[in-house]
């Protein structure tokens, strides 16, 4: 052994290199570690950043798709009001043309002697007042309306002398029930 002296000198220089690789390493892994968060902090704070620019127009748009909606509600509710009010502005339509109907049907079955002085509609309930020579010329009236098509029962509610300046005619009151359901209308007669 010879006493001090290093006889292999290139171990301490390897000794050192690979120190110098080891602490450079460490130091770019501390600069690593220094770095990544910082720059994840920054891709977060860029990405918040977008969004916040972006948040205006998703507001707008928002505002715009409630809007939007607001309207189809309101036309909804419209649609429904005015079905409502179509409905019942055609109900006197039908009340009118229910009437139309029946009047056509009593006096396409009037017997000659019988003249009507009030017709009057409630629900699915006619009154007819006619005045009358003949109590039998009524009675078959009343037959011929019971087998109608538009009306379910037919029947006297009174009858009574006329006014005196009348005194061949008699006031008949009849009380006529109509059908819960409208026949179809039958095609017209040539």
């Amino acid at each position: 052994m010879s006493g001090g002296i290093d006889l292999l000198p290139w171990r301490a220089q390897r000794r050192r290199q690979r120190r110098l690789r080891a602490l450079g390493l460490l130091a770019l892994v501390l600069m690593g570690c220094a770095v990544l968060p910082w720059r994840a902090l920054h891709s977060l704070q860029a990405l918040e950043a977008s969004r916040l620019q972006q948040l205006p127009a998703l507001q707008a748009q928002q505002a715009r798709l409630l809007a939007e909606r607001r309207e189809q509600q309101q036309l909804v509710r419209d649609s429904q009001h005015l079905q409502a009010e179509l409905i019942r502005l055609q109900q006197p339509a039908a009340r009118h043309d229910r009437l139309l109907a029946v009047l056509d049907e009593a006096l396409r079955y009037l017997p000659e002697g019988v003249y009507f002085e009030r017709l009057s509609l409630a629900d699915d309930r006619l009154e007819i007042l006619a005045l009358t020579a003949s109590a039998r010329q009524a009675a078959q009236w009343l037959e011929q309306l019971q087998g109608s098509r538009w009306l379910a029962a037919a029947r006297w509610q009174e009858s009574r002398q006329s006014s005196p300046e009348r005194t061949a005619l008699q006031q008949l009151r009849m009380d006529i029930q109509l059908p819960a359901a409208w026949p179809a209308p039958m095609e017209s007669l040539p």
